[in-house]
């Protein structure tokens, strides 16, 4: 997991924190990557449309672009993840299905797409606006769809997002995820194995300031989503997500989180 934001984890330590553990193994799962006839495939069943009236609009990238219609599509040819998306047009606030009834339009979508098999988190919403500071407009909802195995949250990029805009119609789904399988077992991590990652900064840490010197408070299992393929296969690997608290260069006191893989070999 390369570091992003703030400062390195070389100032965090475990302490005494109780780390949940709820079993002495987990799972590495693997994802297959679709290929882009796959990809096809699919997009062409759960929008309805045909790439025989496709244009390719881009040549020589891992990201292949068409258009179909109004509608532009993106297809990852290394991660096997696409994105369809029609154009985002200012939506009157009387047009805009509520919360609640976006997340049912989304749910129901995705119950006939089928376009994952596992356990997803229930939908969250998040506008999309123009942006422009005062006279911010909503454009469409985003429904977040975040994947979960036995109740433990996946972290990285590993999601199905689907974007509602006038009158309920779906304007874009973007699919970044795919059916997994176990991999192997492995063994979890002492304490000291822990510690010894986070002086050498091996993990992922995000304060908003830079801490001196910070705590774990607690700690919990998780799951963190590769994107780097390796033999034509994404990982989700086991992951500790710390609480950990300090004081930053502020003089204030700091609770920001820690991601540290959780596998004994790691």
């Amino acid at each position: 997991m390369a570091p992003y934001g703030g400062e390195s984890c070389e100032t965090v330590r475990l302490a005494s924190a109780n780390l949940e553990q709820t079993s002495e193994t987990l799972p590495v799962y693997q994802m297959e990557i679709a290929s882009v006839s796959e990809m096809k495939e699919e997009i062409a069943r759960v929008m309805s449309l045909s790439f025989d009236e496709a244009t390719r609009i881009n040549s020589g990238t891992q990201y292949w672009m068409y258009q179909i219609g109004d509608a532009d599509i993106m297809l990852d040819e290394e991660l096997g993840f696409w994105t369809y998306q029609l154009p985002q047009e200012i939506a009157l606030p009387e047009q805009l299905p509520t919360d609640e009834e976006a997340i049912a339009i989304a749910d129901a979508f995705l119950a006939e797409a089928q376009l994952y098999h596992g356990t997803l988190r229930p939908g969250i919403v998040s506008n999309t606006t123009t942006g422009i500071t005062g006279t911010e407009e909503v454009l469409n909802k985003d429904i977040y769809y975040y994947p979960e195995f036995d109740g433990m949250d996946v972290y990285g990029v590993f999601r199905i997002v689907i974007g509602i805009g006038d009158h309920g119609q779906i304007i874009s789904v973007s699919k970044q995820v795919q059916d997994v399988t176990e991999a192997a077992r492995v063994p979890l991590a002492a304490p000291e194995a822990l510690q010894a990652r986070l002086d050498a900064g091996n993990c992922v840490s995000s304060p908003q300031n830079p801490v001196a010197e910070a705590e774990v408070k607690s700690g919990h299992l998780a799951y963190y989503s590769d994107i780097t393929p390796s033999h034509g296969k994404l990982y989700l690997h086991p992951i500790y997500d710390l609480t950990a608290a300090g004081t930053n260069e502020l003089g204030e006191t700091e609770t920001f989180s820690v991601w540290v893989s959780a596998a004994a070999d790691a």
